[in-house]
């Protein structure tokens, strides 16, 4: 039995008394994992990523790094915002976790948290002055990963917080575009009724409208006729 990875197990499973037993048997309280699907994940992360927040705090007590990352650069703090933890959040920021930190791709704390769909998460970093329009993986901002994922609400107050509709990711998709792509219908009217450019094209050279009428959803290809209509 290797006892490090046992502790990485007892962290995910958020059982704390295992996990004091393996840090008073030697196991490493920084240990970080080396399986290919953990990326080089610490106990502390996989506190944070599963929601055991007493197991979290306990952690640090013991010396757990907060501002330790992963293969992908990504903080216990990003993970518990992917994993929209909001408890987890507040406790780490009450601890001085690095707001500054980027994963290895550009990813900011609030385009991680977009993805993640919790929106008071979202919030948080909006009120705390993040760049709203901050590029990261694929050059998607948080408007496009809230779009892509269908997080109405957050798209909603991106939008409503200034965010810019019409940036384009790294494959020339505009949020309407990935909004499209993914038969976010609410998403895709909302934007549409805030003035998304409909005439971007991608780097396939399609614009929405052209997504939406070559899709197998028929609502999709009906808002869009009835925008064609208005011109």
């Amino acid at each position: 039995m290797d006892i490090n990875n046992e502790l990485i197990n007892a962290s995910i499973s958020g059982d704390i008394e295992l996990v004091k037993d393996y840090l008073n048997d030697g196991a490493e309280v920084n240990f970080k994992s080396f399986f290919t699907i953990d990326k080089d994940e610490t106990p502390l992360h996989k506190a944070c990523a599963f929601g055991h927040l007493e197991l979290a705090n306990f952690l640090i007590e013991q010396g757990a790094n907060i501002n330790a990352v992963d293969s992908d650069g990504y903080t216990p703090l990003f993970k518990a915002c992917f994993a929209g933890h909001l408890e987890i959040v507040k406790f780490l920021l009450n601890m001085g976790a690095d707001l500054r930190a980027k994963s290895r791709y550009g990813d900011t704390l609030l385009r991680i948290s977009a993805a993640g769909g919790n929106s008071d998460i979202v919030k948080i970093w909006v009120e705390r002055g993040f760049d709203i329009n901050a590029a990261g993986y694929r050059n998607m901002t948080a408007l496009h990963t809230a779009a892509w994922r269908n997080h109405v609400d957050i798209v909603k107050y991106l939008v409503e917080n200034d965010a810019k509709i019409d940036l384009r990711d790294s494959e020339g998709n505009t949020a309407l575009h990935l909004a499209v792509k993914n038969d976010a219908i609410e998403i895709a009217l909302f934007l549409i009724s805030k003035g998304a450019n409909q005439g971007i094209r991608d780097s396939d050279g399609n614009t929405p409208g052209t997504i939406a009428r070559a899709s197998d959803n028929p609502m999709l290809s009906v808002i869009f006729q009835k925008e064609q209509e208005k011109v």
